[in-house]
C-alpha cells in the first residue's frame, strides 16, 4: 500500500497500512533523535 493507493481509494483498508507505516517512521525518528542528542551531549 502507498499514499497513492489511499488517494485513489480513501477507505479504511488503504488508510490503515499508510497510518501504520507513518507511525513507525515517526517513532523511529524520535528514537534516533533522542539517541543522537544523548551521544552528542556526552562527547
Amino acid at each position: 500500500m502507498s499514499v497513492g493507493a489511499f488517494a485513489a481509494e480513501p477507505t479504511a483498508m488503504t488508510a490503515l497500512p499508510v497510518l501504520v507505516a507513518w507511525t513507525v517512521v515517526i517513532v523511529l525518528t524520535v528514537i534516533a533523535y533522542r539517541r543522537w542528542r544523548a551521544v552528542e551531549s556526552n562527547g
